[in-house]
């Protein structure tokens, strides 16, 4: 079973010209690790101008032929397991 979490990061909070960006994390054995694009040496952070944006990113990469469950911003994905005898 694999989780993800949807996040919004908020720059200058204090300010009144903030922006927000959301990012989805990955539930490792240490914790909440974010997401990278990597392409060849480089790697990027995905972000996300939307809530809705971010979740359809989640469900399109990550999750296949299986069941998602959503618990607020967690999602759980258990992919279907074919055993032949």
């Amino acid at each position: 079973m694999k989780k993800y979490r949807i996040v919004e990061v908020i720059s200058k909070s204090g300010h009144p010209d903030r922006k927000g960006h959301w990012i989805i994390e990955e539930k490792k054995f240490f914790g909440w690790k974010e997401i990278y694009n990597n392409e060849g040496p480089k790697s990027k952070l995905v972000e996300h101008k939307s809530y809705k944006d971010a979740e359809l990113y989640l469900l399109k990469k990550y999750t296949g032929y299986g069941e998602c469950r959503v618990y607020g911003n967690v999602y759980t994905y258990q992919p279907y397991t074919f055993n032949f005898c």
